[in-house]
């Protein structure tokens, strides 16, 4: 009776792995989806950019491409050797999933060291672009004044001795605070997303593993 327990509780532990081992799968099979998705818009998109936007939106609709059939793909296996109990896609599994929670560490580490230099960072990016928007170089900062209805870096006086874009409308407010007011709002979310991602690329490594010893044990 005591060895029957035991096997009950094996099996019930199995199942639960199995379980979560799917059920990250499913998460991670419908992030790449989503960014297929993106990587779709992103590509219909490049074809009503200007010239000069269309080779950096390319670039990201493609990088969206390859990493959402990457994500479908590493979700199906997982998926495939929890349910077919199938130990190596399971440590393929486990193996790249560590890997990206490895890179998932290192970037938010990364982000964390240069949290304090965004502030300027973002000041001489902005001083930059309206440059170029003085020699007709870009589209960046009509977007930016039209989506938070401000004008220039600092003001409107930032054109001169240029017209004053029709983007500014009648703002007289500078973009600079509440673009860094954006950026630092989008740079927390990050933050947050990193952490929970990688808590639960840590679930799915250890579950992984778990199951593929239990399974490689039971076969021997």
């Amino acid at each position: 009776q005591q060895q029957s327990q035991e096997n009950m509780a094996s099996s019930a532990g199995t199942t639960c792995l199995r379980v979560l081992t799917v059920a990250f799968s499913v998460i991670v099979i419908v992030t790449g989806l989503i960014l297929l998705i993106f990587a779709g818009c992103a590509l219909v998109v490049v074809s009503q950019a200007s010239a000069k936007d269309r080779s950096q939106v390319y670039g990201i609709g493609v990088g969206l491409l390859i990493t959402g059939l990457a994500l479908s793909i590493l979700g199906f296996l997982g998926c495939c050797g929890a349910l077919k109990r199938n130990a190596n896609a399971l440590t393929i599994f486990a193996v790249v999933v560590g890997l990206l929670l490895v890179a998932t560490i290192t970037i938010a580490g990364l982000s964390l060291a240069v949290k304090s230099d965004l502030p300027g960072a973002i000041e001489m990016w902005m001083q930059d672009e309206v440059e170029k928007a003085k020699n007709n170089e870009t589209n960046t900062m009509d977007a930016i004044q039209e989506m938070l209805q401000c004008c220039g870096v600092y003001g409107p006086d930032d054109y001169d001795p240029h017209p004053i874009p029709a983007s500014c409308g009648t703002a007289i407010e500078g973009c600079l605070g509440k673009f860094e007011e954006t950026v630092m709002q989008v740079w927390k979310g990050l933050c947050i997303m990193a952490i929970v991602g990688a808590l639960l690329q840590l679930t799915a490594v250890i579950a992984s593993s778990w199951l593929c010893m239990r399974i490689r044990s039971t076969a021997a």
